[in-house]
């Protein structure tokens, strides 16, 4: 568990300071980034794509971690987020021990999360439109079952 603070998606997720175990109770697709990581902002838009179809499914949630890993800080952020169109839930968390938990080892890392909180599975590497929804439509089924 984590704290994050929302850049946009308060109305989705419900507040502008949040933890991450008040999401618990649908599917989580959890993207790590940062504003200067050029894999992340090229992935973004397969992301908005997934977000769109999926919305009230699985949860999508990126989150900016930047300025633990040296490639940007939060007030970067929103303007490419802006820039790009981007429409999902994006935050940043100031907890940089987020990175060694997850194992955040290269960037972008997206981490697929059952509603019960447990890790189904980990992507290192950017996502295509494909992939994404593959892996969460897998973690959608795992959830059924």
């Amino acid at each position: 568990d984590f704290t994050f603070t929302m850049f946009q998606g308060e109305d989705v997720l419900g507040g502008r300071e949040l933890n991450l175990a008040q999401l618990r109770g649908k599917p989580l697709v959890l993207n790590f980034w940062a504003r200067l990581c050029g894999p992340c902002w090229r992935e973004m838009p397969a992301l908005q794509e997934f977000y769109e179809e999926f919305q009230g499914q699985v949860v999508l949630l990126g989150i900016d971690i930047g300025q633990f890993t040296g490639l940007g800080s939060p007030k970067d952020a929103s303007k490419l987020l802006d820039a790009l169109g981007i429409t999902y839930p994006v935050g940043f968390t100031d907890q940089g021990e987020v990175v060694q938990e997850y194992r955040v080892v290269a960037m972008p890392t997206t981490v697929f999360i059952t509603g019960e909180g447990e890790i189904f599975r980990k992507w290192t590497g950017s996502l295509d439109r494909h992939t994404v929804t593959r892996l969460a439509t897998d973690l959608l089924h795992q959830t059924q079952n």
